[in-house]
């Protein structure tokens, strides 16, 4: 199961996927996106992340079956962090069916291409001078 939490501006999709954890940030508008996604091994996650906003940015704590991973966001670039912080405010979790980018259906093969008729002879021109 993937969830969202919205942050203003910047979106921030987390799933789990086997024993990583995939976060995906998307920032921008609607015309000109910005989506960058980091993986990271987690385990299988034993209860919903935890999101919290913080000065210093976001932090996502995970409590998987190999114990507890912290990661943290700031804009686009997420990464470890040893320790997680105990101010920050609680943000809102949804849960969506998909992450952005995997929605997208595979393209179809293309008909091949009937091959060119070959030219027809040209004809002498008559030239004069």
């Amino acid at each position: 199961m993937a969830y969202l939490c919205e942050l203003g501006a910047q979106k921030l999709y987390l799933d789990n996927q086997g024993s990583q954890t995939v976060v995906t940030t998307v920032s921008g508008s609607a015309g000109q996106q910005q989506q960058a996604s980091s993986s990271f091994q987690t385990g299988n996650w034993t209860a919903a992340p935890e999101v919290l906003q913080t000065p210093n940015g976001v932090i996502v704590k995970i409590n998987g079956d190999q114990g507890q991973s912290v990661l943290q966001v700031q804009g686009n670039s997420v990464s470890t962090s040893n320790t997680a912080p105990s101010n920050g405010q609680a943000m809102q979790l949804q849960q969506v069916d998909a992450m952005p980018g995997s929605s997208m259906e595979p393209m179809q093969p293309m008909e091949p291409m009937q091959p060119m008729q070959p030219m027809k002879p040209m004809k002498p021109m008559n030239m004069q001078m």
